[in-house]
């Protein structure tokens, strides 16, 4: 099952980037991590306490509409995750739509922006975790 989810996932990734309007920038993203089950506010108490758990990501996406004050823009996005370790090892696909503000403060000497997205994904199989 898990080479469907990852065909499926491509595909979806491929549609997603085709069928948005033109003129919008399209962005390729891909990282990796490891998991760590310390919560955000206690690493500088706890460390980091990193597991045997590791994620690669590969995503595609495309902004579909900007402000015409050029802050604020609406983005689709694509993911296809591997997940793997000691304890699970499955693939995710995932979309979201994201919101982008692009002006912040330090934009000037450093550009960059923050974006917020909500969206679903597909897992090959229940993470032990849920």
């Amino acid at each position: 099952m898990g080479g469907k989810i990852v065909i499926t996932g491509v595909l979806f990734l491929l549609l997603s980037a085709a069928s948005a309007p033109a003129g919008g920038p399209v962005y390729i993203h891909m990282y990796w991590g490891k998991f760590s089950e310390v919560s955000f506010r206690s690493i500088p108490f706890k460390g980091w306490d990193i597991e045997n758990e590791h994620l690669v990501c590969l995503g595609l996406g495309k902004q579909i509409w900007r402000h015409r004050n050029r802050n604020l823009s609406l983005e689709i996005e694509g993911q296809v995750s591997g997940h793997f370790g000691d304890e699970d090892d499955y693939f995710e696909v995932a979309g979201a739509c994201n919101l982008r503000w692009h002006r912040l403060p330090w934009h000037r000497k450093l550009p960059s922006s923050l974006a917020f997205g909500v969206g679903v994904s597909c897992t090959s199989k229940v993470p032990d975790q849920e």
